[in-house]
């Protein structure tokens, strides 16, 4: 009988795979039994770990986000400042889009399902809501640090600048080849966008 590792593993291998198909074909077009001949299993194998199409793609989006904030979180450092962190994060999810281009992929599918699917549009939500916080809490530590003023409120800035992310990301997971000045291109507009929201005290 397998062990429980070796179920985590088939687990993991088929969520890798299902990553890789998913992100050239949609998730529309895509067979369990296209999955398992990826993994080299057998379809009820892979319909062990995941009975339905759904449950496979909620599973195939929570291993991306996992994938961001492993790239994401350990470059926000507390002590470098509520502004400069503000500055960098955005720059980390651009490093993100490049190195895992099939991982940005998977969250453009998310939109989409999410516009046809309430499921989905309560998935999109909650992750919406955390990245939202997570901003929100980064312009209120610089209030509180007398770093910067935010005359919109902390929330309605949060809202702007993460808007501001999702649509950048999704003009370059969109370009075939992402090149330099194309992402220079986004870092100033980020720049600019924060310059014009927060009021340096």
């Amino acid at each position: 009988m397998p062990s429980r590792s070796d179920g985590e593993k088939t687990r993991q291998k088929i969520l890798t795979h299902s990553i890789r198909l998913f992100a050239k074909d949609g998730f529309d077009r895509v067979s369990f039994q296209q999955i398992a001949d990826k993994c080299g299993l057998s379809q009820s194998a892979v319909m062990h770990h995941f009975r339905k199409r759904d449950d496979l793609i909620e599973a195939v989006v929570q291993t991306v986000l996992q994938h961001n904030r492993a790239v994401v979180e350990p470059e926000l450092w507390p002590d470098a400042g509520a502004l400069t962190q503000l500055r960098k994060i955005f720059r980390i999810n651009l490093k993100w889009v490049i190195q895992y281009k099939e991982d940005a992929q998977i969250l453009l599918l998310l939109y989409y399902y999410a516009s046809r699917d309430p499921r989905f549009s309560k998935f999109y939500l909650k992750l919406r809501t955390f990245a939202r916080q997570r901003v929100c809490g980064l312009i209120a530590d610089g209030i509180k640090e007398g770093q910067f003023r935010a005359p919109l409120g902390a929330e309605a800035t949060a809202e702007i600048l993460q808007e501001f992310t999702i649509g950048a990301l999704v003009n370059l997971v969109c370009v075939t080849n992402i090149e330099q000045p194309s992402i220079s291109s986004a870092e100033k507009k980020w720049d600019a966008l924060i310059d014009s929201l927060l009021i340096r005290v």
